[in-house]
């Protein structure tokens, strides 16, 4: 009977040899590569934000992925070579056909999942690169339109004091002052 500490969410703590030797010739699926802390959900990135909280949320939501992300490329490098994580007492009792089988079958499930990975990665960059440069536009353009209105706001506002300062002229002209006239 075989008991296993490492990598223990793989497979039964106790397990017999033959089973042992089975997980990794021909079960092994690489859960421990990609569940738990290295399970990394896609964050949900907008086509644009709009609002500051929008942009907030957006960023944590990439910051954790990019987070979970690095964990799990730490994780998958020191899972390298295939067959290093293979329990010490398991490996020994494999013949050399049985850890060759082992390796070659986890070398073909790291394969399947570092692609995954780094499929998922790329599209995740591609999708906040479109979402920072549609969000940096609005934002621009949202400046913009700002300062064209408060712009026109401190025209308007000029534009009233002057009226105002015309009315008072011309209220005050000459023969209006109160004074005498010649």
């Amino acid at each position: 009977m075989f008991v296993c500490t490492a990598h223990a969410q793989q497979y039964p703590l106790a397990v017999s040899e033959g089973e042992a030797i089975t997980y990794w010739t021909t079960t092994y699926a690489g859960d421990d590569l990609t569940s738990g802390p290295f399970a990394c959900a896609k964050p949900a990135i907008p086509a644009v934000s709009t609002t500051n909280d929008e942009i907030r949320k957006t960023e944590a939501a990439i910051a954790v992925w990019e987070t979970c992300y690095n964990g799990f490329v730490n994780n998958f490098n020191d899972a390298l070579p295939p067959g290093k994580r293979i329990p010490a007492p398991v490996a020994k009792q494999m013949s050399p056909a049985q850890m060759n089988a082992a390796q070659n079958r986890m070398a073909a499930v790291y394969e399947q999942v570092i692609t995954a990975a780094q499929t998922d990665a790329q599209d995740i960059t591609a999708r906040r690169e479109a979402w920072r440069q549609a969000t940096a536009a609005h934002v621009a353009a949202a400046n913009d339109a700002a300062a064209r209105k408060g712009q026109q706001r401190r025209d308007d506002l000029l534009n009233d004091l002057r009226r105002s300062a015309d009315d008072v002229r011309m209220q005050s002209g000459p023969g209006r002052s109160g004074g005498a006239t010649k």
